[in-house]
């Protein structure tokens, strides 16, 4: 189906394509909304070339953090698990000469072998010499694609045209832009890391999940009369915690309770905390929030933090109206 190809490159670019050719040492990588762009074929890292498979996800994910010195053929299968069959993930170790529509050709021991593309889950190639060269900017688009940028230009018509770090330009439109981030990773949104641990402690049997960059209607979030389009919506009783690695120095955010329900109430208890290197763990913030509270700028000093926790608890109002909105969350080191 279209868009079911997903590419990755070794500068960390991820694009979702329609098609992908390789021949004489060029990847031409079809997209519905890009158009056609054009890449060395050593800049690959991998493609995957069927729609993601839930069961499969974690095995695809182990096999590209692998350190691999021949390419990979990657094909799913059926293995037996307690009378039951489950789905797990086979390869084959060689090298990637060519990928067409119908076949990918495989060198195995010198030898070619053309591979039916309907037979694999995706291609894992070996990893490249790192290159020293950095991007301008790493840029987010809808549908979570990204691009690493060595040149940014707006080209008219709505149209901002990109200069991969791997090579090949992409023409973007405007309205797939969600972010251009300059700052080369010294600035992170909590809206794109992973928890590494999520509780929930409902007040009665409904449990509300957190959400990032969008409220639980799916609405921008909003304090007062600002919108946010980073952050995250947390409903009380929530627990996050986060892996920091001591890698930054400052947490930012605006806090408050959500505009949508803000005249209806809301009460909330937030306690924001490190844990340090030892597991020392202290309380950077103990404080209510209320929806006739004004929003709140946070900066907090999580030098040296091993771990972020945010709680976000009941307040003396049941959990009527108890959405948090932490507009623009993010770390910065």
């Amino acid at each position: 189906p279209a868009g079911s190809v997903r590419v990755r490159l070794a500068d960390g670019t991820i694009l979702t394509c329609q098609d992908v050719a390789i021949a004489d040492k060029i990847a031409t990588l079809t997209t519905a909304v890009y158009g056609t762009v054009t890449v060395p074929s050593e800049s690959l890292l991998s493609i995957r070339l069927t729609p993601a498979d839930a069961a499969l996800t974690g095995k695809w994910d182990e096999l590209l953090r692998r350190t691999i010195k021949r390419d990979l053929l990657v094909m799913p299968k059926d293995a037996p698990a307690g009378g039951e069959k489950r789905k797990v993930l086979d390869f084959l170790d060689g090298s990637i000469a060519g990928v067409d529509k119908k076949q990918v050709n495989f060198l195995l021991d010198g030898t070619a072998i053309p591979i039916p593309r309907e037979r694999l889950y995706g291609l894992v190639f070996a990893k490249r010499k790192a290159s020293t060269a950095k991007p301008i900017c790493e840029t987010t688009l809808a549908g979570g694609d990204r691009m690493a940028a060595k040149a940014v230009a707006f080209a008219g018509a709505g149209t901002v045209k990109i200069t991969l770090l791997s090579g090949g330009t992409v023409d973007v439109p405007v309205d797939r832009l969600r972010m251009l981030d300059f700052s080369l990773g010294k600035v992170r949104y909590l809206s794109r890391m992973e928890p590494r641990e999520v509780k929930y402690t409902p007040y009665f049997d409904l449990v509300w999940k957190y959400h990032r960059d969008r409220n639980r209607r799916g609405s921008p979030l909003r304090l007062g009369d600002k919108t946010f389009q980073r952050g995250l919506w947390i409903h009380s009783k929530t627990y996050l915690r986060y892996r920091l690695s001591g890698e930054y120095r400052r947490f930012k955010a605006v806090m408050g309770i959500d505009h949508e329900v803000a005249a209806k109430g809301g009460d909330v208890h937030v306690v924001i905390s490190v844990i340090k290197i030892g597991d020392q763990r202290k309380v950077l913030l103990e404080t209510d929030v209320r929806g006739t509270d004004k929003p709140r700028e946070l900066d907090l000093d999580v030098t040296g933090a091993r771990e972020l926790e945010i709680l976000v608890d009941f307040g003396k109002n049941l959990d009527i109206a108890d959405h948090l909105d932490l507009g623009d969350a993010r770390v910065l080191k």
